[in-house]
């Protein structure tokens, strides 16, 4: 007698444990509460890497605007010291002519030229070779389109803030800083980088107040 409800005690034990295991396997996943738990963990997570992020994006737009711009003055400075004539870097929006001093933002194209006669244009005559006739074209050496997002201004005189102009000698006439600004609609962005040229020329780059 006690044998047999012993192995009745048994069987039951065995059929509710298999059921509670299948029962177990069927609802497996997550719960509410740890769904709560992971969504609240990622988005704290995205609120710290986002602007990081974004920081790094900003970071790397500003390098490559500052080298791009650092390149074209290089080259002006070489072109002159080889070709012996001045050359210049001046604003252009359609890169075949200078946009004039009513467009000072170098971010929007520029435009780096032989200008034999300083006049600010880039003439089909010009006496390059100085030899008294105008019968030599002025030469764009390089146009740049447009970099999105950024200002590119120039200190100085307001009626020289659209160009810079490099003599025969690879000299500029006074010290030049450009500054770079995020450019954002209606909002007096501050600088995040400068350029600097000496009077003999050269260029080196630096962040403002560590100049």
């Amino acid at each position: 007698m006690m044998r047999v409800q012993v192995d009745t005690l048994y069987k039951f034990m065995k059929t509710t444990y298999k059921t509670k295991t299948k029962s177990k396997n069927k609802n497996s996943g997550f719960t509410l509460i740890e769904l709560i738990v992971v969504i609240s963990i990622a988005a704290i997570l995205a609120s710290i890497a986002i602007p990081n992020f974004t920081k790094m994006i900003d970071s790397n737009r500003t390098t490559a605007a500052t080298n791009e711009f650092v390149s074209a003055l290089v080259l002006a400075r070489s072109e002159a010291l080889t070709r012996g004539v001045e050359v210049k870097i001046c604003t252009s929006e359609d890169l075949v002519s200078c946009a004039g001093n009513s467009k000072r933002n170098f971010a929007n194209g520029w435009i780096v030229f032989t200008d034999c006669n300083s006049n600010n244009v880039v003439d089909a005559l010009a006496d390059c070779d100085n030899d008294g006739t105008a019968d030599d074209v002025e030469t764009i050496i390089k146009a740049h389109s447009a970099i999105k997002n950024m200002k590119i201004h120039k200190n100085g005189l307001a009626a020289t803030r659209d160009k810079i102009a490099y003599t025969f000698s690879g000299r500029t006439s006074n010290s030049v800083t450009f500054n770079l600004r995020k450019k954002t609609p209606g909002v007096a962005t501050p600088i995040i980088r400068q350029i600097k040229i000496n009077r003999t020329g050269r260029v080196r780059t630096c962040k403002p107040g560590k100049c």
